[in-house]
């Protein structure tokens, strides 16, 4: 059998017979694996995992029961390993998605692998008592599809469809997302945009959700944007973006909407929201964060290398791109979108 072909499988009763045959006659594992049509580490996994504790020795009638009285285990392989769920609770508590989890234990070679989610449906069921799910990225008490609150009669002037928006070249900066983030209580929010190729996140607090408020922070942070990154903007159906054609008569900025209860058409600031929220969690309170305190976050965010970026930071990327110093330099700067 090719190396190509073999894959991983448990052994059965007639073949542990023969494996204990032929190992107890110190034939090579390589030569077993052939002759059992297997492959080498089902050998050696077989060897590890079905030893007789006692004598310290393979032996088929004793290997059979334990595989089988392993099949029949209450509990996911999570629940019945204390030491998986070690990892995946370090993992957790350093802010790690599951994916991340799961792809580590793979990476480190860990002894038993696990899928995401598994790590997912262990957390929400068999650990729903350690409440792991407040240290995710979303922090939702159950998982599943939630309805928007939203309402399908959208009433906003001049209101372009994201189908009508052309595909820009790729690369092209200048390209924006924007959303709002809430406070407890409806009190105030934090209005943000992210451009789509560098992932840069710029936003602004404010003390009402006005589409008045809304548009005026959208043009402070828009003031201090060179020309090519003033293109486009994509918003949900959100009231407080009832104003965007301002965005488009001050600066040329091309507005566009989602289809309604389609956020993730948007994923890309959907996604910056999220990260923002490990910062300022869901229930925060308006006079708990200054202007100043949000404008370091939001920079603080910006300085964190991504994956996706080949492990450089946003900000990182928009020097990349833009040559000359003199005009990136206002947006490292706090003050930038702030209305103390």
């Amino acid at each position: 059998m090719s190396k190509s072909t073999r894959t991983y499988q448990h052994l059965d009763e007639r073949k542990r017979n023969e494996l204990y045959r032929h190992y107890s006659a110190d034939i090579a594992i390589r030569e077993i694996a052939n002759m059992l049509g297997c492959s080498r580490s089902t050998i050696y996994r077989e060897l590890r995992r079905n030893k007789h504790e006692e004598h310290n020795e393979y032996l088929p009638d004793s290997a059979q029961k334990l595989s089988l009285g392993r099949r029949h285990r209450p509990g996911s392989k999570i629940e019945r390993s204390k030491r998986l769920q070690q990892k995946i609770q370090e993992g957790i508590a350093m802010s790690l998605s599951p994916e991340v989890i799961a792809g580590r234990l793979k990476q480190e070679q860990f002894d038993q692998k696990i899928s995401h989610e598994s790590i997912y449906k262990w957390i929400y069921n068999e650990a729903k008592g350690l409440y792991l799910y407040r240290h995710l990225l979303r922090r939702k008490r159950y998982r599943g599809f939630r309805p928007s609150k939203k309402s399908n009669n959208i009433k906003i002037p001049e209101r372009v469809s994201i189908h009508a928006r052309p595909d820009p070249p790729p690369d092209e900066m200048g390209h924006w997302e924007g959303d709002t983030v809430h406070f407890a209580g409806g009190k105030g929010a934090i209005v943000t945009i992210y451009d789509k190729t560098t992932k840069v996140l710029l936003g602004s607090k404010m003390k009402t959700r006005t589409t008045e408020e809304t548009i005026r922070n959208l043009k402070t942070i828009c003031r201090h944007l060179p020309a090519e990154l003033k293109r486009t903007m994509t918003f949900d159906n959100g009231t407080e973006f009832t104003n965007h054609a301002q965005l488009r008569q001050c600066f040329g900025i091309k507005t566009y909407f989602c289809d309604p209860y389609c956020s993730w058409q948007k994923g890309g600031v959907e996604n910056a929201n999220g990260i923002l929220r490990r910062f300022i969690p869901k229930g925060s309170k308006l006079d708990s964060y200054s202007a100043r305190k949000i404008q370091n976050i939001i920079h603080r965010i910006n300085m964190t290398p991504r994956k996706s970026l080949n492990y450089r930071s946003p900000y990182e990327m928009l020097l990349k791109r833009l040559t000359k110093i003199d005009r990136i330099i206002p947006l490292f700067k706090t003050s930038v979108a702030l209305r103390l």
